[in-house]
């Protein structure tokens, strides 16, 4: 369930934001902070809806910032090995997760990936944006035509 591991599966269902103006990749200020975690609350809430309960993954240690998981699965590939934990969590709610997304943003957490289990829609913040997954491909161009100001100009989107 590692978010880019999930862009090699099913690249159909991807597409990416990025936390700052002008695809800036770590927050310098708390002013950059605020920017940073108001893409992420609005569009999360967006794409994992604040109705349903979640599931969190996460990878190398059981526990951190209070949650505890139970372990999901072993994961190896390559020469990276790793233990996948998962946890339920509370519907998404603006500033809930702030300081995991910062912990993400500032590269001190890396491969958390959030997953609404009701609808299939899965947000995984990266250190410089977010890879969403929607099933739904008309929900997917709703959030793209949204959010297209926050997306790469690349044309390979990341």
């Amino acid at each position: 369930m590692l978010g880019w591991k999930l862009r090699e599966l099913k690249p159909e269902l991807w597409f990416r934001i990025h936390s700052l103006p002008e695809s800036k990749r770590y927050p310098e200020s708390e002013a950059e902070e605020n920017i940073l975690l108001a893409r992420h609350n609005e569009i999360a809430r967006d794409v994992l809806g604040q109705e349903s309960e979640l599931l969190l993954y996460w990878h190398w240690i059981e526990s951190f910032q209070g949650i505890d998981g139970i372990k999901t699965m072993d994961y190896a590939e390559h020469d990276f090995e790793s233990t996948l934990y998962s946890a339920k969590v509370e519907r998404w709610e603006a500033g809930k997760f702030d300081k995991l997304i910062l912990g993400v943003a500032n590269d001190e957490l890396s491969q958390i990936v959030f997953l609404n289990p009701e609808n299939g829609s899965v947000y995984a913040p990266y250190d410089g944006g977010a890879d969403i997954f929607i099933i739904n491909q008309k929900h997917k161009n709703t959030l793209i035509a949204r959010y297209f100001k926050w997306a790469s100009e690349l044309e390979s989107g990341l």
